[in-house]
């Protein structure tokens, strides 16, 4: 499957930056928060898609293990999904990293 995000990946290469004027510099950092601006909403949108989609194969009768598997997450995430929740990492411990002395 191509990379969807390929285009939005050449548009952030600054390996030519040296060599260009500030003209186009300008231009190409103006397209970069134009398309920065639009990524909340596609990220939103492809959340509720695929909630939509994880209902309709629980209106089937799927099982959330068959799910899960279908989208490779586990049956406990697929649950998240359905309820809307996002995946949220559990907090650090305040002592994590700490060299008991």
């Amino acid at each position: 499957m191509p990379d969807p995000f390929a285009s939005l990946r050449r548009m952030a290469d600054t390996s030519d930056l040296p060599s260009l004027d500030e003209e186009e510099i300008g231009r190409r950092a103006k397209a970069l928060t134009d398309a920065l601006e639009g990524i909340p909403d596609v990220h939103a949108a492809m959340r509720e898609a695929r909630q939509e989609m994880a209902f309709e194969l629980q209106r089937r009768k799927v099982s959330h293990r068959r799910i899960a598997a279908m989208i490779d997450r586990s049956p406990t995430r697929v649950v998240q999904i359905l309820k809307g929740e996002t995946a949220r990492k559990r907090p650090e411990r305040e002592d994590a990293g700490v060299d008991p002395e």
